[in-house]
């Protein structure tokens, strides 16, 4: 379904600002089903530059048109047509382009940042394209979809079929992509950091230079897709998988693959830390587990103050009651961890995974005076998944909690003074006693 313009410019005719802005009514006349509607078809035509910003255009006809640089903030285009349509570096910020027709399209360098494309259709099977890209080719199998350059921070793409497309030096940080239909995609050198690719289907796709760093791939398919030159440091997969990742020829090349300390060795970087803790500095060394399975783990009460803990596996382990100021647990795996009690003060859980785990009582207020500047280091657990956690009486005061997400956690008591909530999700979340004096709520969801 190429666009008429990509082979004969002279075909498309264009429409002024003042046109398309009669057109936009009269859909929203045909939208609620009155007689002088008329839905808003703009087919073949060049649109270029134009303003379709916070309207509601579900049902619009952009087949083939030419929308570069066309602006659709906030816009609502759920089963939109834009087959074969030219979005390159159009503005769809925030815009709702559900079961939206984008097959064909080309968004090259294009903006969809925070967008909803759930079940979005961007792939088509093209078996008669075989002879073109080549007998027994993957790419011939569909007709190629170019989401090249494109941003979509934050968007979400849950089923959202776009096999077979170009998503080459894309960004699908924190992008929610569950379920979505990757196989045989271009995604090289794509930053999906943090991105949400549970039951995702990346079998036969490109991933050299994908950054996946923090990333959920539980339930993903995975057939045929090669890990060398990934970056997987944080990333949860299945542990069937993880454990093939890392036990592979090839673990050299993937960036961030685990290792799993012996018994001995955690022994002796703990004790090596404690001396370096109690000496400061002068003798033993600071613990780096970055990239450990430390799965399990039993140390309550253990001094990490400064650790190194980066991408760490530490699902289910006990570290209550721990003494760990100024630790840095980013992106690292605490589902089921028992923090109850620890102190976290000024931690970084920047997209750390902490679902269902128990963090009552634990101390993530500022560390007051650090340093010879004297300066106050906040807790930072801004993209942090808190779902479903115990955070009954949890200290967050003044945190750094931009998208994090809270979706059902216990926050009774919690003391939230100060924190930056913008974007934060407390959807379901028992917030009964809380306080949230002088909290940033910006775009936060909810909150009273």
């Amino acid at each position: 379904m190429p666009s008429v313009y990509a082979t004969n410019p002279d075909a498309m005719v264009g429409l002024g600002q003042a046109e398309i802005d009669q057109l936009i009514a009269r859909h929203g006349e045909f939208l609620v089903g009155r007689a002088n509607g008329r839905q808003c078809v703009l087919a073949s035509r060049d649109v270029s530059h134009r303003v379709f910003s916070r309207q509601d255009l579900s049902r619009a006809d952009f087949t083939n048109a030419k929308l570069v640089g066309a602006l659709f903030e906030g816009t609502k285009l759920s089963r939109a047509i834009f087959a074969g349509a030219d979005l390159t570096q159009a503005n769809l910020d925030h815009a709702v382009l559900s079961g939206a027709d984008l097959r064909g399209a080309i968004l090259r360098r294009a903006q969809l940042n925070y967008a909803i494309m759930r079940e979005a259709e961007f792939s088509t099977p093209l078996p008669s394209m075989v002879e073109i890209c080549g007998a027994g080719g993957d790419a011939g199998r569909y007709l190629r979809t170019d989401l090249s350059l494109m941003q979509a921070a934050n968007a979400d793409l849950s089923l959202a079929n776009l096999a077979g497309a170009a998503v080459i030096r894309a960004d699908f940080t924190d992008a929610i992509l569950c379920g979505a239909d990757l196989s045989h995609c271009d995604l090289r050198n794509t930053d999906m950091t943090g991105a949400n690719l549970d039951g995702a289907n990346l079998s036969n796709a490109t991933l050299l230079g994908v950054n996946l760093r923090g990333a959920v791939l539980t339930g993903a398919v995975l057939t045929g897709t090669n890990f060398d030159g990934v970056n997987i440091s944080g990333a949860i997969f299945d542990p069937v998988v993880s454990a093939k990742i890392v036990s592979g020829g090839d673990q050299d090349k993937v960036e961030g693959a685990y290792r799993t300390p012996s018994p001995d060795e955690i022994e002796a970087i703990f004790a090596q830390h404690l001396s370096w803790i109690e000496s400061r500095g002068q003798t033993g060394a600071q613990a780096c587990l970055q990239n450990c399975d430390l799965n399990g783990l039993r140390r309550p009460r253990a001094v990490l103050s400064i650790a190194n803990l980066a991408d760490a596996r530490l699902a289910g382990a006990d570290l209550t009651g721990a003494i760990m100021p100024m630790a840095d647990l980013s992106a690292a795996d605490l589902r089921g961890a028992r923090l109850a009690a620890a102190d976290l003060r000024g931690v970084r859980l920047t997209r750390a995974h902490l679902n269902n785990a128990d963090l009552s009582r634990a101390n993530l207020a500022p560390l007051i005076a650090v340093g010879d500047q004297k300066r106050d280091i906040v807790a930072n657990g801004e993209r942090a998944k808190f779902r479903y956690a115990n955070l009954a009486a949890i200290d967050l005061r003044e945190a750094q909690l931009t998208g994090a997400d809270f979706v059902g956690a216990n926050l009774t008591g919690a003391d939230l003074r100060g924190a930056n909530l913008s974007e934060a999700d407390f959807t379901g979340a028992t917030m009964e006693g809380a306080r949230l004096d002088g909290a940033t709520r910006r775009g936060s969801k909810g909150l009273n």
